[in-house]
């Protein structure tokens, strides 16, 4: 086997497990944080819920789209 082939081939598995990584924690990043619930108002709390519901999907999509590419 050619050396470039096998080194191309390594390369490529390492850069796609840290952006799978680097994209996990960006999302787990913006959709945390904020204030401890019981500091927030009952408004606030349904906004940081629907925000972990979101970030949920967007993993979710995240891994439909790997599946595809």
């Amino acid at each position: 086997m050619d050396w470039t082939k096998l080194l191309n081939g390594v390369l490529n598995q390492l850069l796609r497990r840290f952006m799978n990584t680097a994209i996990s924690k960006g999302i787990d990043h913006f959709a945390g944080g904020g204030k401890p619930p019981k500091e927030m108002t009952p408004e606030e709390r349904e906004q940081a819920r629907q925000g972990r519901e979101m970030a949920q999907r967007a993993k979710q999509v995240r891994k439909a789209t790997r599946r595809l590419f």
